[in-house]
């Protein structure tokens, strides 16, 4: 394995209900974030959910992206798309 590959930094954020809107949450690490899967279920207690985290919420849709910035590093952005869960 060469070690001429730049590191990757690791980006989350979180909509309600589209990506269109602005995240309610987002954070960045230096390793990847867990595995996350539509239909999902969490408690946002803690992440800042507009309705002040008293209901679960439901994991609807995932996107990457994933980009290159020359001599820098690799970023890669998980975006989760929430709703309510029932």
């Amino acid at each position: 394995m060469s070690s001429d590959f730049p590191p990757v930094q690791y980006y989350m954020e979180i909509y309600e209900r589209s990506l269109r809107n602005d995240p309610f949450f987002s954070a960045q690490a230096s390793t990847p974030f867990a595995t996350i899967a539509i239909g999902d279920t969490f408690d946002p207690r803690g992440v800042g959910h507009p309705e002040g985290g008293m209901s679960r919420l439901r994991v609807t849709a995932i996107e990457h992206i994933i980009w290159t910035i020359e001599r820098s590093h690799i970023g890669h952005k998980l975006m989760i798309v929430v709703e309510t869960a029932e």
